[in-house]
């Protein structure tokens, strides 16, 4: 019975750490790592990549909810962060409370963020909480087919992950557009490090990013850099 238990519990594990994965893909939010071996105090984990040094900057010098980037970012990673506990119950029947603590705090501290009273935080999660489970019951399949490879292999980079679902399902990965002024953004703010000798971090920064949209718009500043396709303007006086 021990032994049948434990076999039990690994699974859990595996849905759970699988759900997470599988809403990092489909939300496009950056992460390092799936396992299930354990670690510290918990059984498994999603290892995500740092905040955006956008973000990180907002943060500390402006107010996220007055951003519309910002704000999609965070409620993609409230989502991922719900999307371990709530593909566990799918998979089991009930709820892990406590083996889900350390997301729920997550997202309530995310939602503090851009929420500016405890009814609008809960207003927020419970209609995220609805949003993540139909994401997950639509992507169960892949969810099943990740967690089983996760019992199988223990753990799976992030290019494993994306290798073995885009093989199976393809349209869990999709392709993530972009706006033409986060565009702007993002390549006023690579040309900007560049220019100011910091290729080494923006070589860095793009090799964390996943295929998409956003990382062939790091690449699309850096090709205007080394063609020489730019201007630097001085501030006028």
């Amino acid at each position: 019975m021990k032994r049948m238990s434990e076999k039990r519990s690994t699974q859990n594990v595996a849905y759970h750490e699988a759900g997470h994965a599988v809403a990092h893909l489909v939300m496009n939010v950056p992460m390092r790592r799936a396992s299930i071996i354990p670690k510290e105090n918990t059984l498994g984990f999603v290892s995500v990549q740092k905040s955006p040094r956008w973000l990180t900057h907002l943060f500390e010098f402006g107010n996220p909810w007055e951003n519309n980037r910002a704000t999609r970012y965070i409620l993609a990673a409230i989502i991922c962060y719900m999307a371990g506990k709530i593909a566990e119950k799918k998979f089991t029947g009930r709820n892990n409370n406590l083996g889900s603590k350390s997301d729920m705090e997550m997202t309530y501290r995310l939602a503090e963020t851009i929420c500016f009273d405890n009814d609008e935080i809960r207003a927020l999660l419970k209609w995220l909480s609805l949003h993540t489970e139909k994401l997950i019951s639509k992507h169960w399949e892949s969810v099943d087919v990740l967690a089983k490879k996760l019992l199988d292999e223990k753990s799976l980079s992030a290019k494993e992950i994306r290798k073995t679902l885009i093989n199976v399902y393809p349209n869990v990965v999709p392709e993530q557009p972009i706006n033409t002024k986060d565009k702007e953004e993002i390549i006023t703010m690579v040309l900007q490090k560049l220019v100011f000798g910091q290729r080494k971090i923006i070589e860095n920064e793009l090799s964390t990013l996943p295929p998409g949209a956003e990382r062939n718009t790091w690449k699309e500043a850096v090709r205007i850099y080394d063609e020489g396709r730019y201007k630097i303007c001085d501030e006028k006086k």
